[in-house]
């Protein structure tokens, strides 16, 4: 299992390697200060 921690995650790089790393079954844990642009990620369920 691979774990992950992203900061940054509502926009930009942040999110695009999010969305990556969660793609390629990772297990990430985002963090971010603007939580309402995270909505999108939801998507990815329990990966992310």
């Amino acid at each position: 299992m691979k774990i992950t921690l992203v900061t940054g995650a509502s926009s930009g790089m942040g999110k695009a390697t999010a969305k990556l790393l969660a793609q390629s079954d990772y297990t990430v844990y985002a963090t971010a200060r603007r939580i309402e642009k995270m909505k999108d990620l939801e998507a990815f369920g329990d990966k992310l």
